[in-house]
């Protein structure tokens, strides 16, 4: 009975649709998944998470977000997080300064012609 349950996606696979409910967010155990936040996209790799915007702010998912590479992926759900952030008021700022941070680089950053 942990929190966490895990789920595995082939590649090309749509893990998030924009608009559609924040029910949980993803941990990447392995793998590679591109976020598609406009106007900007992003890759994520083993090790970081998604979807957790839409939780935050209680809106519905704001990106869409596909598998590069085959995932094995651990899923929270959204009332599990905010039981876990209501108990845990540091971790809910921390969390709320990166989601903050990400959605200000989407709408902000130009695209930008090389790789940096």
């Amino acid at each position: 009975g942990g929190l966490l349950r895990a789920k595995s996606v082939p590649s090309g696979y749509e893990i998030c649709h924009r608009g559609h409910p924040a029910d949980c967010m993803y941990f990447i155990v392995s793998g590679d998944v591109e976020v598609d936040l406009p106007p900007n996209s992003f890759h994520l790799t083993t090790g970081e998470y998604f979807g957790e915007l839409g939780i935050l702010s209680r809106t519905a998912r704001v990106a869409n977000v596909i598998s590069i590479t085959e995932c094995q992926l651990l899923v929270l759900e959204a009332r599990d997080l905010n039981r876990l952030l209501e108990d845990n008021p540091v971790l809910a700022r921390e969390l709320k300064d990166i989601a903050s941070k990400r959605l200000a680089e989407g709408e902000n950053a130009a695209p930008s012609e090389t790789d940096s």
